[in-house]
């Protein structure tokens, strides 16, 4: 969702179909259907415009059950993002920022939550090497951390 656009311009692109479909197609021809599929498992859905916070922030959590924690390849890439996203906010600590960052910590709390226990449930089912889940783990046990100084600070 992030670079939809982007690709589009790239490909010079003029037709009707939406970025995102352009976007995952191409990546599907350029990188193989996995990479098409996993791309589109962790990319959010496009909400209405006027979606409240909550709703939002719903749609977020729903969309990460649905179709990111089943799939352990989108949960891994999944995890990377959050790891990234949560544990970078600190890098934005401003009086000026909290309230924002405090947007983003609810949306992120309970999506690195469940990444969590589904990497956990991968790991003991043997869908994702020990070793890596382990790794992941750490990395969003750092984000949550990160995530408990802002609320304090908030």
């Amino acid at each position: 969702e992030d670079c939809s656009e982007k690709i589009v311009k790239m490909l010079g692109y003029t037709g009707s179909d939406h970025p995102t479909t352009v976007a995952l197609n191409w990546l599907g021809m350029t990188y193989g259907s996995e990479m098409s599929d996993i791309t589109s498992r962790v990319t959010n859905p496009e909400l209405p415009k006027d979606a409240g916070t909550d709703d939002k922030n719903e749609s977020y959590l729903v969309h990460f059950r649905e179709e990111v924690s089943p799939h352990p390849k989108a949960l891994l890439v999944k995890s990377v993002d959050l790891t990234d996203n949560a544990g970078s906010l600190y890098h934005h600590m401003t009086p000026e920022r909290m309230p924002s960052l405090m947007r983003r910590v609810v949306k992120y709390t309970p999506v690195v939550a469940e990444s969590k226990i589904a990497l956990v449930g991968h790991s003991r089912a043997g869908n994702i090497e020990k070793s890596v889940a382990s790794n992941a783990l750490m990395a969003l046990s750092a984000a949550e951390q990160t995530m408990d100084i802002i609320r304090r600070a908030a």
